[in-house]
């Protein structure tokens, strides 16, 4: 089995008959960066290192396969295993199974598998470009329960999170489809943040089968990957702060910035950071006790609490906003004064474009 990046083949792997080679290490994903190597041929002098080395190859890369198939926590997850295999096991084991049946494609970056030799190209499986399987994204969206028909192609395998959510091509871009009570939240905070100099993902309200929901554009691209933090953190000692994001999160209340919430641009060619990536997932929003109660704990810099990582941010950060908030901006009275207050407090100005 060959682990590529786009048509350049990083690794081989082949556990039953021990085998695993790198190729590339500098394109290796991050989480299997330092956990994979050659595995030397086991002679009677070197069979325990050799054995061991097997042993946590297999375990670093099924582990990274495993990670790339959803969770039980999202809703409709187990109407999408039960259509794919009938089991719904959470084991790394059942998960690596079910990624390699779709070739391990990621709608976040441009990792795959395919059989040593599969004439298989990046143009032939990539989620971008190709077509989507709408039977999946119906199942994934609306929990419809129906048989597993036509390509394989979808993202729904490897979205994470929890609310119902599916992904849908519209004209030449990918639109993420979400549903839930949150929703809401989602894009009233993004028109809040739309008034704000700072990246995010722009959210829109929109209707499934009569159904409220909120869409966004798919951030990652052909040439840019999406990582989040706690895949990198591991391997990297000392990522790039995004002090916007620590000023928006005590603005608007957000105690779920964990570290799947925020990551960054990784460069699809080398492989290199490029920068954090725009704000996104703001559905838990203006938090009741956290609007009350500024110095909870802050999730993504857990020296600080939330009204301490803004304050120490401004240092390194100007944020303005380009218009007066008014009270319709929010969707409730303690929403628009706890964020009117914070906004005074960090003394945050109106710079008007010019």
């Amino acid at each position: 089995m060959l682990l590529m990046l786009k048509d350049i083949p990083v690794m081989r792997f082949d556990f039953e008959a021990a085998v695993s080679e790198v190729y590339r290490a500098d394109l290796l994903p991050y989480s299997l960066k330092n956990k994979v190597a050659d595995l030397p041929e086991i002679t009677v002098h070197n069979i325990t290192q050799a054995v061991a080395g097997l042993a946590n190859t297999r375990s670093a890369v099924q582990s990274f396969l495993a990670r790339r198939v959803l969770t039980l926590s999202r809703i409709h997850a187990k109407e999408i295993y039960n259509m794919i295999t009938g089991d719904p096991s959470q084991s790394d084991s059942n998960k690596k199974d079910i990624a390699l049946k779709f070739h391990s494609v990621s709608i976040n970056d441009c990792y795959w598998t395919k059989e040593d030799d599969s004439s298989l190209r990046w143009q032939d499986v990539n989620i971008h470009t190709n077509s989507l399987n709408e039977i999946l994204a119906d199942v994934a969206l609306n929990g419809t329960v129906v048989s597993l028909q036509g390509s394989l192609c979808s993202p729904e395998i490897t979205t994470d999170g929890t609310m119902a959510k599916g992904w849908r091509r519209e004209q030449e871009d990918l639109w993420l489809y979400k549903k839930g009570k949150t929703a809401s939240v989602e894009v009233a905070v993004s028109k809040i943040l739309d008034n704000l100099n700072v990246a995010h993902v722009q959210y829109f309200e929109a209707l499934d089968h009569g159904e409220y929901c909120c869409r966004c554009k798919c951030m990652a691209t052909d040439s840019l990957s999406v990582i989040a933090a706690a895949e990198l953190r591991p391997y990297c000692v000392s990522l790039p702060d995004d002090y916007a994001m620590w000023i928006v999160d005590y603005l608007i209340s957000n105690t779920d910035r964990h570290e799947a919430n925020f990551g960054y641009y990784v460069s699809s060619v080398t492989n290199e950071i490029i920068s954090p990536h725009p704000l996104f997932d703001h559905d838990r929003a203006f938090n009741k006790y956290a609007m009350k109660h500024p110095d909870v704990p802050y999730r993504a810099k857990d020296q600080y609490t939330l009204r301490e990582a803004a304050h120490a941010a401004r240092a390194h950060v100007t944020l303005h906003y380009k218009r007066d908030f008014t009270r319709s901006d929010f969707q409730t009275d303690e929403q628009y004064e706890s964020f009117m207050e914070r906004l005074s407090e960090l003394q945050i100005i109106c710079e008007q474009p010019k």
